[in-house]
Order: C-alpha cells, then sequence, then structure tokens
C-alpha cells in the first residue's frame, strides 16, 4: 500500500493510495473560485489520490462597477449616496441613495427606472447597469387674490 499527500493550502492530509477525498475552495468575501492548478473549474471535487499532488485553487476579485446619480434636471434637485460612499462597489453591495430637491419649491416627483416608486429613499442593489436617474418638478400652486369689497376697490394680477 503506498501513501500520499494532498496539499490544499493551508491543509496537508496524508492518505492510503487510492482513497478518494473531497477538497473544496472556499472563496472570501468579494473573491470568487476560478479553477484548480490541474484545469479543474468545480469548487468542490472529488480527487483519488494515486501519487503525491499539489492542487491549487485559483480565485479573482468580483466585479466592481460605479455607481451613477442623477436628475432628469439638475436645477431642481439631485440624488446623493447616503449610506457608505464608494468610487466602486462589488456586485451584490447594497447602496441606500436619496432624491433631495434643490429647494422648498421642488418636489421629487419619482425614479426614472421605476414610475410606481415615488419614495425619495431607495435601497439599490449593484449589477452591472448602475445608474438611477430622480425625476423632480417645479411646484406650482394657485394663488387668489380678491378685494374685501368690490364697491371700494378691485385687484388684478400685473405681468
Amino acid at each position: 500500500m503506498c501513501a500520499s499527500m494532498v496539499a490544499a493550502t493551508p491543509e496537508e492530509r496524508t492518505v492510503n493510495c487510492g482513497t478518494t477525498v473531497t477538497i473544496r475552495a472556499n472563496a472570501k468575501a468579494h473573491y470568487h473560485f476560478t479553477y484548480w492548478s490541474d484545469g479543474d473549474m468545480n469548487a468542490e471535487r472529488q480527487v483519488t489520490v494515486d501519487e503525491a499532488m499539489t492542487l491549487t485553487a485559483y480565485f479573482q476579485e468580483d466585479d466592481m462597477y460605479a455607481l451613477y446619480l442623477g436628475s432628469t434636471d439638475d436645477s431642481l434637485g439631485e440624488v446623493v449616496i447616503i449610506s457608505e460612499t464608494k468610487e466602486r462597489y462589488y456586485v451584490g453591495e447594497e447602496v441606500t441613495i436619496r432624491a433631495i430637491p434643490s429647494d422648498a419649491c421642488r418636489k421629487f416627483l419619482y425614479w426614472y427606472d421605476d414610475p410606481d416608486n415615488t419614495n425619495p429613499v431607495r435601497t439599490i442593489t449593484i449589477g452591472s447597469m448602475n445608474s438611477y436617474v430622480a425625476v423632480f418638478e417645479l411646484s406650482q400652486y394657485n394663488l387668489t387674490i380678491q378685494s374685501a369689497d368690490d364697491t371700494m376697490g378691485s385687484v388684478e394680477f400685473v405681468y
């Protein structure tokens, strides 16, 4: 009976020749497993040990994407990040944004990509397309002017 070693950093075991061993590559946060040094692309797999071998797991950093925020009219309002602000975000990361009118005469209406969403605060999940635009409008109000006594005087709008 021959003895062989399977090394998968950081573990090393001595096993009997002909033994089938299950090994697994575990990616840390924001990384993903890509392949083993023998070309196998399964993070978890079985290996039959019939000689001394070293298998190395290769990992790659997850994709990161920029977040684009805007307004249909910058004079009416802006969109800001209210969670942690970064230059780029990992796929699956959640980010909370807020639409802020530029003053009391402007109001947020809805999100351009989701017209039914009228909440100015929104939590989004980063994917491959990350563009969020807020729709604002200038508020309009009726102004009524009147005379308390028409026999004493009248009122009018002067433009």
